[in-house]
């Protein structure tokens, strides 16, 4: 299949679930008992619910329906309004040129990448609705989240993907940069991350210490079980020196790996269903408080089976 190569990070969702797991529990009062920050979040994508299975439709349609006949002007004009929105948002969301030449050496390898992600200031897309709040954010970038949302999955689409899909995709993410923290993870996708310390990138590698927890985690079988899982998870498990959570702070020069999981919930896997293990580094912090982050695939895989 065809793929599109894009330099920006992408939002991901889970595409194939017809209906998505929560990872809230609730004390015997029956209050949640998680922090604010991630009780918004939660809350912001529930909302979203009820356009999920609008997506799931389109996203199969991609994978198993055969493409309509277009005339050799609609697949130019599609082509063309693809490429100049991709264009401006690789503009808005690319590193800084220094950052390509200091790792231009690093970035010939395969599966890698450079990315700049914004903190979350409120100013998403669409929200911004009086003066005060349209000065400060002026110069926020114009799609879901203002560049705060970012993943690592979808740096490669299939060429039929469509713009609007694409840019519903940045509001759909499983890692958010708010409060200081990347918060990973997403009702329909497991994430762990660990801050490894000032190691070095090209260092981490699949036989590394900090990775064999994330190698050797089992994803339960069951949204039930999954549940219980990302519980655990919110609290946070140490193994081999390393504290494996669902959120760790930002820090320049620190290393980071995740594993991240987009189950399936259909006998049949999508583009969507990966299983995939990443190290990355914050190496740059410009003045406006974003973050660039070097990074690099140590793994993909198909994402295993969820049970309803």
């Amino acid at each position: 299949m065809k793929k599109i190569k894009i330099s920006i990070t992408f939002i991901v969702v889970f595409l194939c679930t017809e209906s998505l797991f929560s990872q809230t529990s609730t004390t015997s009062d029956g209050r949640d008992p998680r922090p604010a920050y991630m009780r918004n979040i939660d809350e912001a994508r529930a909302r979203q619910a009820q356009r999920v299975e609008q997506i799931v439709e389109q996203s199969r349609s991609i994978s198993t329906s055969p493409r309509k006949l277009e005339t050799s002007e609609q697949r130019k004009a599609a082509e063309l309004e693809k490429r100049k929105t991709l264009e401006e948002i690789n503009r808005l969301l690319s590193a800084p040129p220094e950052f390509r030449v200091r790792y231009a050496e690093f970035l010939k390898g395969k599966n890698t990448g450079l990315v700049r992600v914004f903190p979350d200031r409120g100013c998403d897309e669409g929200l911004v609705v009086n003066v005060e709040e349209l000065e400060r954010c002026g110069e926020a970038v114009p799609v879901k989240g203002a560049g705060s949302l970012f993943s690592f999955r979808l740096n490669k689409l299939p060429d039929r993907v469509s713009v609007d899909l694409i840019l519903y995709l940045f509001g759909q993410s499983d890692i958010h940069f708010i409060d200081g923290k990347f918060v990973v993870g997403t009702q329909s996708i497991q994430d762990i991350i660990a801050d490894i310390g000032e190691v070095e990138l090209a260092d981490v590698t699949l036989r590394s210490e900090s990775v064999k927890f994330l190698k050797s985690f089992k994803p339960a079988k069951s949204r039930a079980k999954v549940e219980l899982q990302n519980q655990t998870l919110v609290g946070g498990i140490s193994e081999n020196g390393y504290f494996y959570s669902t959120s760790a702070a930002v820090r320049l020069n620190r290393t980071y790996v995740m594993r991240s999981i987009a189950f399936s919930n259909h006998q049949y896997n999508s583009f969507w269903n990966t299983d995939v293990l990443t190290a990355f580094r914050v190496v740059g912090q410009e003045n406006d408080g974003s973050v660039v982050i070097l990074w690099k695939e140590l793994r993909e895989s198909t994402a295993p089976y969820l049970k309803q």
